[in-house]
């Protein structure tokens, strides 16, 4: 008796988490061309084409791209990324943010890249609550280095009050190898999304950005 009961919680469980799963909704943002009522960006013009962004990055240049929305609820924003070419010498960065000017918190999720060589990429994440990083016993940056891979989809996911910050290698189509989450559990229930891409001064890279999307229990504005 206690084992079906116990078999009929977890049943019960697994249901819930996919009936939520299944509820989400997607929202792409369009990188074919400048959309301004969707995200406000510095990117130049040329780079915006009928396969996304492709920027050809000189070295100490730094671009970025911030939705114009708010999202709230439980959402995973996903930034599709390739790296066809770079320079030997130098590091080209992407940041991934979550913002909210008004309550003064900003979370984000860097992914460095050093080189073409598989494992030579590094992933951290900062949560910073009124312009000051939190720290968790003196450390307020979480990462790990190398991983054997390059990755091609770096995840920003919200639930309930913490964040992740996660990387795809392109070898596999859906399982995220590694995972940072955010040092502390937080309030803050809505965030502007968006990326900064940033080369050091003796790096140029070509960098695609195939695709930008958010996908959450409230994505799809509804009328009221």
């Amino acid at each position: 008796m206690r084992f079906k009961l116990v078999l009929a919680f977890v049943f019960a469980l697994l249901t819930t988490a996919l009936q939520a799963r299944a509820d989400w909704e997607s929202l792409d943002f369009n990188l074919i061309k400048n959309d301004p009522k969707a995200y406000v960006t510095d990117l130049p013009g040329d780079a915006f084409t009928p396969q996304g962004l492709q920027l050809k990055l000189k070295g100490g240049e730094t671009y970025s791209l911030t939705s114009t929305r708010i999202f709230t609820g439980d959402f995973s924003f996903d930034v599709q990324i390739d790296i066809p070419e770079r320079s030997q010498a130098g590091n080209l960065w992407i940041d991934v943010v979550l913002i909210n000017d008004e309550q003064k918190r900003k979370v984000v999720g860097t992914f460095e890249n050093h080189s073409l060589q598989p494992g030579s990429d590094k992933a951290s994440i900062q949560y910073f609550k009124e312009g000051n990083a939190l720290a968790v016993n003196g450390v307020d940056t979480f990462g790990h280095g190398g991983h054997k891979g390059n990755f091609d989809v770096l995840r920003m996911h919200k639930a309930d009050a913490r964040v992740w910050f996660m990387q795809k290698p392109k070898q596999h189509a859906y399982r995220f190898v590694t995972q940072e989450y955010g040092p502390v559990a937080d309030t803050c229930e809505s965030f502007k999304v968006g990326f900064v891409i940033r080369t050091s001064p003796d790096c140029t890279a070509t960098l695609n950005i195939k695709k930008a999307e958010i996908t959450g229990s409230n994505i799809v504005p509804r009328d009221t």
